[in-house]
């Protein structure tokens, strides 16, 4: 046997071991929703690399972000998104947007939010066209105008987009850009509830069943707060966050959330931790690990919006390290605590195997659940599968 042939051989050999590895590998990663998910990532990442512009915003917004274990990076996230809003990426252009809105990785600058939203916004990005309504609804970057901002909520409404919807509904419950219609709004927040709103299903609860009234009740929730009412000063601070009867003043609302949560109350916990969270690019920056402190502390109360929120930190792995088990767990405790998106989350979830065994039994308990209660996926996840449903 020549040595030539035993070099052929050996390197022959080698490949492969670094075949059969890589098969290996492949097949491991695929036996978890996580390793799928790091698939997926790296993959996507390849695809930027060559210039792909929906990958690179899709990596651009994950370097942003800091989610999915993609570690914040605002030169690699800049750098790629950018290059996708160069090539007329819609969804580049619009992340673009919200990071001169929040001022996150670069400086706040509403005019170029406002010019990169038009740009995604005419190209029919639902986002962006929610994103461009409420650039009107507050005058950032153009004129302010009630009317413009209904038009471009109503496109993204269109394209069932539950923020939009849900925009619609506070409009007509204060009467902005058309006539005050408690009903109407009703119908609206219903939409949006509908199509996974969590906030729709509190501001429902609170608005027309608990039936909070700013216009009646004001002075005397100012009179109790200042004597220390915690429930009083939960509702005044609502009240200014969605400018009920007042000027929209997230400053004032987070005083007396904060108030308020010092005391104890769940929901104004529950209020300092989202805002915290997402942040309302004007008054209120993000800051995920105080947001995350408050989402925590009204969670462990078993507040069920906020154990709904912690259960998304934990799935995409925002300000805290990903675990879809734990993220389930959150996830179920608000589900049995009635909110609708997490029931149909918790029938994705076991229908799925993510974060949870397989139990398709349990996920079509859960999806009907949702359903009763007008979740527009888990119906037509139904209506889908009928056919196992009758089995």
């Amino acid at each position: 046997m020549n040595k030539a042939f035993l070099t052929v051989l050996k390197v022959f050999l080698a490949i492969v071991a670094i075949i059969v590895l890589f098969i290996a590998y492949i097949y491991s990663e695929f036996q978890t929703y996580e390793g799928q998910m790091r698939l997926i990532i790296k993959g996507t990442k390849v695809m930027a690399a060559f210039g792909d512009a929906k990958s690179e915003a899709m990596i651009g917004e994950m370097y942003l972000e800091g989610m999915l274990n993609v570690k914040q990076n605002h030169k690699k996230a800049l750098n790629l998104l950018n290059k996708a809003a160069d090539k007329g990426n819609m969804e580049a252009q619009s992340f673009l947007g919200e990071a001169y809105v929040m001022g996150e990785a670069v400086e706040r600058d509403y005019d170029e939010a406002f010019k990169l939203y038009m740009k995604s916004a005419e190209q029919g990005f639902a986002l962006a066209q929610n994103a461009l309504g409420c650039m009107y609804y507050d005058g950032f970057g153009t004129e302010k105008d009630y009317k413009e901002a209904l038009v471009w909520f109503e496109k993204a409404a269109e394209q069932e987009t539950m923020e939009a919807q849900y925009n619609i509904a506070w409009m007509y419950f204060k009467g902005e850009g058309v006539d005050k219609n408690y009903e109407e709004a009703l119908n609206w927040f219903k939409k949006s509830m509908d199509n996974g709103s969590v906030f729709a299903q509190f501001d429902i609860n609170l608005l027309y069943d608990k039936k909070i009234n700013a216009d009646k009740n004001l002075k005397r929730y100012e009179e109790a707060a200042n004597q220390g009412d915690a429930q009083a000063q939960f509702y005044l601070g609502y009240i200014y966050t969605h400018g009920i009867g007042v000027e929209e003043n997230d400053t004032e609302a987070l005083k007396w959330f904060e108030k308020s949560a010092d005391q104890g109350n769940a929901d104004a916990q529950l209020f300092m931790g989202t805002l915290y969270i997402f942040g309302n690019g004007k008054d209120v920056n993000r800051d995920i690990k105080r947001g995350l402190k408050w989402l925590t502390i009204s969670a462990d109360q078993g507040n069920a919006y906020a154990e709904h929120y912690m259960g998304f930190m934990h799935f995409l792995g925002k300000g805290v390290k990903q675990n879809l088990k734990k993220g389930f767990k959150w996830f179920k405790q608000s589900a049995e605590g009635g909110i609708v998106e997490s029931q149909k989350i918790v029938g994705d979830g076991y229908y799925s195997g993510i974060g949870i065994k397989q139990d398709r039994e349990k996920a079509f308990e859960w999806y009907e659940k949702a359903a009763k209660m007008g979740n527009k996926e888990a119906t037509a996840f139904l209506q889908s599968h009928q056919s196992s449903l009758n089995d």
